[in-house]
């Protein structure tokens, strides 16, 4: 039997178990790679910026007293930047020694620009968004002058997409005086506002320097940069000394304006569904520009198209963006400017307006705080194989389905497939379980744990007697005011300030989380009883286990039969076939019409039970929306006869067991309710997990 304070501090364990501390968080990787990406906003900068290029070989001395493994030397480093400074044609931009990466293939590139123009960055993002696995960048080291190094985006675009794929790698950023981690709250912030203020800077300079000549440009409806809406090239009015072109005002392209009108007509027959326009526009594309027009490619809108042979891919999100573009009717926007009839309407009015309605008559009720659903156990880990290039298979967890789905919403094929995440996750588990034994490991881990608990107990006995010291030694410090020597006092109380921080500093530390026997006896019984115990996890935490020994899963589908194939870290890979009654076709999604007359006739007065025992190849969202779509109505309640209030105990236990990150099914059926119910109080009561 447990003392409660034995009690206290097993809670208080596994709660640690799932927030790792924040001195975890900021502690630098050395078993992971580190990049040091290198920019210069100027060619000229690399020959005649001295200081920037000496940062870099400080910053590899850094990353090699943080304990990151590498041979590079700081000599052989110097001399590296030295025929980089000379513009010695053979001097190298990419280094990579041991578990160090510096990447400096951005010198002279301007933090303006996006990853498509800047090789090291779209190299660091591709790496980050991988997520957090051994090979991927866990630290990026920067000089003095910080995230503007990473990026001076006017739009915030792609600043917000790096500092979203560092937390999904549990990146740390590290400069010569912090280390930041986005997994920590205070640290997001910070690294947002620091972005911030790097697109402020590169705003007001641009502002400074060009911002009036722009301006009365943009007044008379000219040219000023951006890009060009399809169906339009721009007028070239001259050339400049340079041979750069001097442009005007917008011209309408009738190869490209005569498939806008074809694309909003279909819109608007569409009601406004950009997928279904889309889908029946598929093999319709914006031809490719001709050689004399070749210099347009990099202008117009379309160069972030998707392409194939014939030209640029009509997608659903094309085809938002044109039901909203107002250059099309002749109107000119930039900023607070707005000019009509500024230069030649290339569609119909009328047209464009019926689009404009349907696009924005959605927005009306805005968005309330979506509820948080734990991911799917195998999400993140299954790629689709029947693509040219493997495809990421996407886990929804509010219903409970894999999704191979891209072609479909970039209007360039159908569905691949959607199907219920039990028909692959329950065999996935049960074969990987199967492979997966961990009572040899036990002795090991149990030592393990209790070296950590005599290593805490030092560690917390060092921290008290540390606090009796500087508690001690400010009294003394006190009683030694009033002292008739000014300078003496103000050294008093100087010291008294530095002692009372350190106090401050050391008592706001993060303790080490002891560890009992109750924890040790936890984990042993654990390894020993694996098949048991995972289905006591919950979901998120299950699927970070497997992310620590499963590199991916190949899915390979066919009607009614799904070949995975389980990739292990170690190299091992494990074939699993999977039979299933219901096919992955689309068109097996589609309700036929004996089903409809069915649901028909079922849907008014059967149980819940009952229409799914007739649609067993459908989950229960699927029926209650074709239902709704039919119009038709039940004539038997949608909830227990009894309804069960909440009351104060229910919350409390609610969130006793919510906190404690137990399965929500679990949960559901302790306070005999759904899981819906469960999910929704949670949310109302604000729990977080």
């Amino acid at each position: 039997m447990f003392s409660i304070a034995e009690i206290i501090q097993l809670e208080k364990a596994k709660i640690a178990r799932h927030q790792p501390s924040e001195e975890e968080l900021r502690r630098i990787p050395v078993d992971r790679p580190a990049r040091l990406p290198g920019r210069l906003s100027d060619p000229k900068q690399v020959q005649e910026s001295i200081q920037s290029m000496a940062e870099f070989a400080d910053l590899v001395r850094l990353a090699k007293q943080d304990g990151i493994p590498t041979e590079l030397s700081h000599e052989e480093v110097e001399r590296r930047l030295g025929d980089l400074r000379r513009g010695d044609p053979d001097a190298l931009r990419y280094w990579v020694d041991g578990w160090l990466i510096v990447d400096l293939r951005d010198l002279g590139i301007s933090g303006r620009l996006g990853p498509e123009k800047r090789p090291a960055l779209a190299d660091l993002m591709a790496d980050l968004d991988r997520g957090e696995l051994p090979d991927v960048t866990g630290t990026i080291y920067l000089s003095s002058e910080g995230l503007s190094r990473l990026s001076r985006d006017q739009d915030r675009i792609v600043s917000h997409q790096l500092l979203k794929l560092m937390k999904k790698a549990n990146c740390r950023l590290r400069t010569p005086y912090a280390i930041f981690n986005p997994l920590i709250e205070a640290d997001w912030k910070e690294l947002r506002e620091r972005f911030e203020d790097a697109a402020k800077e590169s705003r007001h300079l641009q502002k400074e320097h060009f911002g009036p000549k722009i301006r009365d440009k943009a007044k008379k409806g000219e040219h000023v940069g951006g890009p060009v809406p399809p169906g339009f090239i721009i007028d070239v009015t001259g050339y400049k000394s340079s041979g750069a072109r001097i442009f005007g005002k917008w011209l309408p392209y009738p190869p490209h304006a005569d498939i806008d009108i074809k694309i909003l007509e279909e819109y608007v027959r569409q009601q406004g569904s950009k997928y279904k326009a889309g889908q029946a526009l598929r093999g319709l594309v914006f031809p490719f520009f001709p050689p004399e027009l070749e210099w347009m490619a990099s202008r117009s809108s379309l160069r972030n198209c998707l392409k194939n042979d014939q030209g640029y891919i009509i997608t659903p999100e094309v085809i938002d963006g044109l039901a909203g573009q107002l250059a099309l009717v002749g109107i000119w926007k930039w900023g607070d400017i707005l000019i009509e009839n500024n230069h030649t309407a290339i569609v119909p009015s009328v047209l464009l307006s019926e689009a404009y309605v349907l696009r924005n008559q959605h927005g009306g009720k805005p968005r309330g705080r979506a509820v948080y659903y734990e991911p799917l156990d195998w999400d993140g880990l299954l790629r689709c194989l029947s693509h040219e290039v493997p495809r990421h298979v996407s886990g929804h967890s509010s219903n409970g389905t894999w999704v191979c789905d891209r072609d479909y919403h970039n209007g360039i094929g159908p569905l691949c497939f959607r199907i219920d995440h039990r028909i692959i996750s329950q065999p996935l588990t049960a074969e990987f379980l199967k492979c997966l034994d961990l009572r040899s490991y036990a002795s090991e881990v149990f030592h393990e744990l209790q070296m950590r608990s005599i290593t805490v107990e030092a560690e917390e006995a060092m921290c008290k007697q540390q606090e009796t010291q500087l508690r001690n030694r400010l009294t003394s410090l006190e009683s030694y005011l009033g002292s008739a020597d000014p300078e003496l006092e103000e050294s008093y109380r100087r010291q008294i300030k530095q002692v009372k921080s350190a106090l401050r500093d050391l008592q706001q530390k993060p303790r080490p989380t002891p560890v009992t026997v109750a924890d040790i006896n936890r984990v042993q019984h654990f390894l020993e009883n694996l098949e048991d115990e995972w289905s006591k996890l919950s979901s998120g935490l299950r699927n970070r286990l497997l992310k620590l020994l499963v590199e991916r899963v190949e899915i390979v589908h066919q009607r009614g039969h799904i070949q995975a194939t389980v990739v292990w870290k170690i190299g091992f890979r494990q074939k699993i076939d999977i039979e299933w009654e219901a096919g992955c076709s689309a068109k097996e999604w589609h309700w036929t019409n004996e089903q409809d007359e069915l649901l028909r006739t079922l849907w008014p007065t059967s149980t819940n039970e009952r229409l799914r025992a007739a649609f067993p190849e459908r989950n229960w969202r699927g029926i209650v929306s074709r239902a709704r779509k039919l119009g038709l109505a039940r004539k038997v309640r949608l909830y227990p006869p009894r309804w069960k209030t909440w009351t104060a105990d229910d919350d409390a236990k609610l969130t006793e067991l919510y906190v404690k990150e137990i399965p929500v099914d679990v949960i559901a059926a302790e306070l005999g309710r759904s899981i819906s119910s469960i999910v929704g109080r949670a949310h109302l009561l604000k729990i977080n997990r």
